[in-house]
Parts: structure tokens; sequence; C-alpha cells
């Protein structure tokens, strides 16, 4: 899942918990991102549909 931050001077134990560490970190990030745009919609949603309301008819 990409790049993570090891090098060659690492116990193999240690470069594989960094591997999955980083790995997780990164799905945590994306899930954030989604959680947090979801939101951000529902609440444009939510604006529009009150805005679209009291708007009088002409």
């Amino acid at each position: 899942m990409g790049v993570s931050p090891t090098s060659g001077a690492m116990p193999a134990q240690v470069k594989a918990a960094v591997v999955e560490v980083s790995g997780q970190a990164f799905m945590n990030g994306v899930h954030v991102a989604v959680l947090v745009t979801g939101v951000l919609c529902a609440v444009g949603a939510a604006v529009a549909a009150i805005g679209i309301r009291h708007r009088p008819v002409h």
C-alpha cells in the first residue's frame, strides 16, 4: 500500500510493524476524509432544502 518509511538498518519485526501501522494510519485518514465529506454533503443538502422551501414563489 505505497511506500512505508523503513530503512535497511531496521530489524525485520520493526520494519513489519512500521509497514502495518503506516497502512492503518493511511486507511484511518481515508475514512476520516470520507466521513467529513459525507457530513458536509448532508449539511449542504439540508441547507439547500431549507433555502428552496423558504423562497417566495413569483
